[in-house]
């Protein structure tokens, strides 16, 4: 049984401004999906824990929330997991209880008892993470030019004594 209202309002308003910021870094994953209707990017902060070549999202508010919608009409999605993005594709919604060990211990009791977890997203993660931003090695190339450029002034230059 999915939580109120309420807690779900509560989550989207104050709590995942607060994850977004950690969103993609230790246990929480930054799904990037297209909305099925909007045809807008969206990105939503969830709780994604990998095992293997997979990453599991539990299914918490209800058997269908939006961002499982979105990503089963795309088939395909964007997600970042321990500081790096993934596109991955394939995605399959399966049976809490048929991957329960793949989930650490806490969540294997919690998820069920008390989020009403009973639906797992499943996305298998391509192992080549695709290159996020292609312009940092430009950038790291242009400031060496630059260091290197400005260290071999400075060796030229008399001393001023």
């Amino acid at each position: 049984m999915p939580p109120p209202a309420w807690v779900a309002r509560a989550e989207r308003d104050v709590l995942n401004p607060a994850m977004r910021r950690m969103a993609g870094h230790g246990p929480y994953a930054d799904l990037e999906h297209v909305g099925r209707r909007t045809g807008v990017v969206r990105r939503t902060p969830l709780r994604g824990f990998v095992h293997g070549d997979d990453l599991y999202l539990g299914l918490n508010h209800g058997n269908q929330p939006d961002w499982c919608r979105n990503v089963g009409a795309a088939g395909r999605c964007r997600v970042k997991v321990r500081g790096r993005w993934y596109t991955c594709a394939d995605p399959r919604v399966v049976p809490f209880a048929a991957v329960r060990d793949r989930f650490p211990q806490p969540e294997r009791l919690l998820m069920p008892q008390l989020f009403g977890t009973e639906r797992v997203l499943v996305l298998p993660l391509d192992g080549t993470p695709p290159q996020t931003r292609p312009w940092r090695s430009v950038i790291v190339a242009l400031t060496v030019i630059v260091i290197a450029g400005w260290g071999r002034r400075r060796i030229g230059r008399p001393t001023g004594g």
